[in-house]
Formats: C-alpha cells, sequence, structure tokens
C-alpha cells in the first residue's frame, strides 16, 4: 500500500470589512480574486462583512466571479469562498 501526503495546502485570507464603505470593500475584493487568480493560486477566504449591504453586494460579486460563496454556519457576519 502507498500513502500519498499532499504538501500542497490552501492559504487562508482574512479579511474584515467593518468600517469600509460599499465601494472600498467590493474594490478590495476584486483585488483579491485578481491576485488569487493571476498567480493560479487556490485559497480560502473569510470577509467579515456583519449583515448589512457590504455582505449583500459581496455575495452578490463572488456569483459573477462564478465562486460558491457562503455565510458561515458559525457566524452569519462571515462570508466564506474559495477562490480559484
Amino acid at each position: 500500500m502507498t500513502l500519498e501526503i499532499s504538501t500542497e495546502h490552501e492559504a487562508v485570507i482574512k479579511r474584515d470589512f467593518h468600517g469600509y464603505d460599499l465601494e472600498d470593500a467590493l474594490d478590495a475584493v476584486h483585488f483579491i480574486i485578481g491576485d488569487v487568480r493571476s498567480a493560479g493560486r487556490t485559497e480560502s477566504a473569510e470577509f467579515i462583512t456583519g449583515h448589512g449591504v457590504i455582505q449583500k453586494e459581496l455575495l452578490a460579486l463572488c456569483e459573477q466571479y462564478g465562486l460558491e460563496a457562503r455565510i458561515s454556519w458559525t457566524n452569519s457576519g462571515v462570508v466564506s469562498v474559495t477562490i480559484e
């Protein structure tokens, strides 16, 4: 029996958008997604948004990029997404 151990791992990006205005928060997410994709990486991200308009618009933005963002089960003010 052969055991293969992967040395690849996903990095975790965490960003807190409390205090950001909507445009700045979305610009930051555009940058993060572009940076990860242009480098050919896969990274998990957690965006702390609270429950307001930033969360709603961030979910829509991720959908536009073809990403499956989800609201955290343990904290409904956090959006989790895997960026590929």
